[in-house]
């Protein structure tokens, strides 16, 4: 155990990429059945993060469709002249949509 665990057998985990809460298990009880050295062994860590909040501002979006095509997972299409999150779920928010907007049109929270 690392000294600079915190008491009571937890392990400390960092925090997940937006901030979110990580979920936190105890830590493996000494046991002669645990084969391997302890960095080997293997542990579940479960990261509660939101959605993500998709915004696209109309009056500001010409429909260039940059934000479409620069998305690495899909989560933007057009809808008419006017980009639509249709799968916000299956944002990374990696931003690139964000970076890519002449225009300041999107938002993503």
């Amino acid at each position: 155990m690392d000294p600079t665990d915190p008491p009571g057998g937890w392990i400390r985990v960092p925090q997940g990429a937006s901030g979110a809460p990580v979920s936190m298990e105890p830590a493996p009880a000494p046991d002669e059945r645990i084969a391997g050295p302890p960095n080997q062994r293997k542990t579940t860590i479960t990261i509660m993060e939101k959605v993500p909040q998709i915004t696209i501002r109309d009056g500001w979006c010409k429909g260039c469709t940059f934000c479409v095509a620069f998305c690495p997972k899909h989560v933007l299409s057009m809808a008419g002249s006017l980009p639509v999150a249709t799968d916000p779920a299956q944002c990374t928010r990696c931003l690139l949509c964000v970076y890519v907007c002449p225009d300041f049109a999107i938002k993503v929270e």
